[in-house]
């Protein structure tokens, strides 16, 4: 279930290359939602499943394992993994851990100040190929590009950076407030964390469920159907 919870919120947070309005402004809700209380968890079932359920969350948080929260006069029960688990957990499915990531967050910086950002929104936005010393359509791209994503994950998720992406799917990537100090401290940090040796059947069903997740996503509809969501970036630039 715990790993389920790491794809899930990991979805959520991967770089939307998609680009309907309606989806896009759906998962910014739900990434503001998560901000806010965690990822909706819905225990499905009849009563007694759904007892079942609740008693296994209640278990986990009170092992420290998952923080449960549940809000007045809503069904729903939202979850979210205690910083060590998070940790844990990605280095089990050979995923780069918020310590690793640390050091691309140090990158992203060094390319801003270094006056190769993009000015949009507010923000100064550098795009993937700049990060990662790549062309598109260069060799291996696509896979440098995926690992570049990977390891940006922790920073995405906990609000350090954001990504954003033109109509052609192109993505970059800005420094939110709270990375702006941590990324100044980690300027010589190694752009490109090490990588462990994975649980192999740990890594296919945390890759099963985040591929389940993100088409879910992108076939969402927006609650508020007003807002068209993030501004995508340019695409001529």
């Amino acid at each position: 279930m715990l790993l389920d919870v790491l794809a899930k919120v990991d979805a959520l947070f991967w770089p939307c290359r998609f680009a309907g309005d309606e989806a896009r402004q759906a998962v910014a809700e739900l990434r503001a939602e998560y901000r806010e209380l965690g990822l909706v968890w819905r225990v499905g079932g009849d009563a007694a499943a759904r007892q079942a359920g609740l008693r296994e969350l209640d278990a986990l948080a009170a092992a420290g394992r998952l923080i449960v929260t549940r809000t007045p006069g809503r069904q729903s029960v939202f979850v979210r993994l205690p910083a060590a688990v998070d940790t844990e957990l990605r280095r089990q499915v050979c995923l780069a851990d918020y310590d690793a990531a640390l050091g691309l967050l140090g990158w992203l910086g060094s390319e801003i100040d270094a006056g190769h950002g993009l000015g949009h929104g507010g923000r100064t936005w550098v795009r993937e190929t700049r990060l990662a010393g790549v062309e598109y359509g260069g060799p291996d791209c696509g896979r440098i590009l995926g690992a570049q994503a990977e390891c940006m994950l922790p920073l995405l998720v906990r609000g350090l950076a954001d990504s954003n992406a033109d109509s052609l799917g192109r993505v970059w990537y800005a420094l939110e407030p709270a990375g702006e100090p941590l990324a100044a401290e980690m300027i010589e940090a190694d752009r490109h964390p090490a990588r462990l040796e994975p649980d192999a059947g740990a890594r296919r069903g945390y890759l099963a469920t985040m591929d389940w997740a993100l088409a879910r996503l992108e076939g969402l509809r927006a609650r508020n159907a007003r807002e068209i969501g993030p501004v995508p970036m340019p695409a001529g630039v």
